[in-house]
């Protein structure tokens, strides 16, 4: 039985206080296979953009085209949607930055070109991260567009998932 050693982590084996927290503690690996047993799969850094970036739009915060502090958790990880619905993006996704960073599918380096709906598949020691997390500096992190990545084989307090389908 694995349970997380990572401060902050918020995964455990059985159900409890942490249910409305974004799960954050577990690696790459560990985020992707949850993904396919859940049905679904680590999103693109392209998808997690499109959200992000309200497609067309292409507003530098998923809220909109101002930072804003009240939009996003800082300072602590907070329950999933806590900022909802001032803070969602175009199609109603929560969280897309601030709280937790989140790991994509793609390793970290450049996307081909031209790019359509694609991912870097091409193996690196990295992968994607995304979003920032609660810690700063969030008025960087917190601007659509900027990745940064970490191996795939460590575990953050700060380091979440979400799943595509």
């Amino acid at each position: 039985m694995w349970i997380s050693s990572v401060t902050n982590a918020t995964y455990t084996m059985t159900a409890g206080a942490n249910e409305q927290y974004p799960m954050v503690g577990v690696n790459w690996y560990e985020a992707f296979a949850f993904c396919i047993w859940d049905g679904g799969r680590l999103p693109t850094v392209a998808e997690h953009e499109a959200a992000a970036f309200g497609g067309d739009q292409q507003r530098p915060y998923p809220w909109g085209g101002t930072y804003d502090e009240s939009k996003i958790a800082i300072h602590a990880l907070q329950r999933i949607g806590s900022h909802s619905p001032s803070g969602d993006s175009r199609w109603g996704h929560s969280d897309l930055v601030g709280n937790a960073d989140e790991w994509a599918l793609d390793y970290f380096g450049e996307l081909p070109q031209p790019c359509s709906d694609c991912a870097n598949l091409t193996p690196a020691s990295t992968r994607v991260l995304l979003g920032g997390s609660f810690v700063g500096p969030i008025n960087q992190y917190a601007q659509t567009g900027l990745l940064h990545g970490m191996g795939p084989d460590q575990r953050s307090g700060t380091v979440g998932f979400r799943c595509a389908r």
